[in-house]
């Protein structure tokens, strides 16, 4: 069960070398259709973030008038519960 340190630099020259293999591979990016695969995930990713983007603003907008709504109500109800009783005549 003992790994010997030798095994570890080929690992590493094996990854660089695979990476390097992988990169004249990829210059078959090139083929149009490989690229309008890349550029409509691209579009996709950033309508998907600018949703996000939308969604988080709406929240934190309806956060804050929930909150100001419940000042409100809170600041109402002290009125009425500590304010002067009105007598009607």
């Amino acid at each position: 069960m003992r790994i010997s340190t030798r095994s570890q630099p080929h690992r590493a020259s094996t990854l660089i070398s695979t990476h390097r293999s992988g990169d004249a591979a990829s210059s078959d990016l090139s083929h149009p259709r490989h690229t309008n695969r890349k550029r409509a995930t691209i579009v996709n990713m950033l309508m998907a973030l600018l949703a996000m983007r939308l969604l988080e603003v709406m929240f934190f907008v309806g956060l804050v008038g929930s909150a100001v709504v419940v000042l409100i109500s809170f600041i109402e109800d002290g009125k009425e519960l500590f304010g002067k009783d009105e007598v009607n005549e």
